[in-house]
């Protein structure tokens, strides 16, 4: 749960503020973390919105879908139970809050689990999705060429609304016509912007 915790703290700061300024009284957010493994990635996500929003959250209905090709991996997202382990980057008050203690492991409260959903979908392969306000795909294109990377960022830029977000790797950089489509937001956490 919230690796590279900069990337969240950034997004929080340099993102959600704008974006929630944009939405105005359309109240909907809609989120995608693909290649999203166990979970960790968009729950954290959802505890972010539901921390920055604070007691504005019930006011906004918010959706973010969890796309992964390994079936026993989206198994374990849907239960929502983590190790201590798993936890480790996350304070003690986060997970009283967000937690529930279950044995020797926590699992995420019920609420918080309804904003998710669990799906299998082939990023490269796969149908096309559309509509999202923000979409995380971290340290997933790096296991692809670059000719496979280019229809990857294109293929988010098509599934961006106007002005949403894409959320890369540290490690990875936009490749493609993509670069032109997207603006940096920060580079140093590879937050960008759909243009206009």
């Amino acid at each position: 749960m919230f690796r590279n915790p900069e990337t969240y703290e950034a997004f929080q700061n340099l993102v959600l503020p704008e974006l929630i300024k944009a939405k105005g009284e359309n109240r909907f957010i809609k989120v995608w973390s693909a290649g999203c493994s166990n979970g960790e990635e968009p729950y954290s996500i959802a505890i972010m919105l539901i921390e920055f929003l604070g007691i504005l959250a019930k006011r906004y209905t918010i959706s973010i879908l969890g796309t992964d090709i390994d079936d026993d991996s989206l198994n374990k997202a849907e239960g929502a139970v983590f190790h201590p382990k798993q936890l480790e980057k996350i304070d003690k008050k986060r997970i009283d809050q967000f937690f529930i203690k279950n044995n020797d492991n926590y699992k995420l409260r019920e609420d918080i689990q309804r904003m998710l959903r669990f799906k299998h979908h082939d990023m490269i392969s796969g149908p096309a999705m559309f509509g999202f306000d923000i979409i995380f795909c971290r340290n997933v294109a790096i296991y692809f060429d670059k000719k496979l990377q280019e229809r990857l960022c294109l293929k988010f830029y098509d599934s961006l609304n106007d002005g949403g977000y894409f959320v890369m790797g540290k490690t990875e950089m936009l490749v493609g016509p993509a670069c032109d489509l997207l603006e940096p937001v920060s580079l140093k956490e590879r937050i960008y912007r759909k243009i206009r």
